[in-house]
């Protein structure tokens, strides 16, 4: 049995970092342990105590180790047969684009080019991007911005290949589940957003929002294009 020492982690951080990577979201993880979603959130923000009896129920209903949500000592799962659903510390929200099948969206949209540049790495502007020949599926507006990564350290950490494409949108306020990319002293990461404080996707640590700055909200990449 291993502690987990993560700083002022809570119950429902962890309850969110593991619907997050066993369960996709949370409104399927409220489906199958039977409570709305806002009850699950309410847990989840610590408006409601997660109780020893709640943390045994998630045990005995989906697999999750009571000990884990409770005093953070792993294994994270009891059922053995329930993998994560996302590999790694991969971005849970990849999906392929195929020209041929999806919507095109006209107009312009801001580009950066992420790249490590001596121990650091930096994102830069590299201009706006005609998007007319792009194609984002159903993708509402606002246009999202346009990020190619370049960056080996962040795609080695983050399972997100070399030469990539990140879209992500320009968000005043952003919502509890909401995946983000930022910058903290010389390197970009990923984290998960939670009541004011960001889940950083690798490490589990949690962040202050204070003093980080945010890039915007992940929304999907492209690895790969099908003609």
């Amino acid at each position: 049995m291993e502690k987990n020492n993560i700083n002022n982690e809570t119950p429902g951080d962890r309850l969110l970092s593991v619907i997050t990577k066993y369960f996709g979201n949370q409104t399927i993880f409220a489906n199958l342990i039977n409570k709305d979603k806002g009850s699950l959130s309410s847990y989840i923000k610590g408006r409601y105590n997660i109780t020893k009896k709640f943390a045994l129920d998630l045990e005995s209903l989906v697999g999750i180790n009571a000990d884990y949500i409770l005093n953070g000592n792993t294994p994270i799962m009891k059922d053995k047969e329930r993998k994560p659903i996302h590999d790694g510390v991969s971005v849970p929200v990849v999906r392929k684009v195929d020209f041929k099948t999806q919507t095109t969206q006209h107009g312009f949209t801001k580009q950066y080019i992420m790249q490590d540049e001596h121990n650091e790495t930096n994102i830069k502007d590299s201009g706006e991007a005609n998007i007319v020949t792009l194609l984002f599926g159903n993708f509402k507006t606002p246009i999202p911005l346009i990020l190619s990564h370049f960056s080996i350290d962040f795609g080695k950490t983050y399972n997100i290949p070399f030469g990539s494409i990140l879209l992500f949108k320009e968000k005043e306020t952003f919502e509890d589940g909401d995946y983000v990319l930022y910058k903290k002293g010389k390197k970009c990461k990923i984290g998960i957003y939670n009541n004011n404080q960001l889940i950083e996707l690798k490490e589990n640590t949690i962040e202050n929002i204070d003093n980080i700055n945010i890039f915007g909200s992940l929304i999907f990449k492209i690895e790969s294009f099908t003609y």
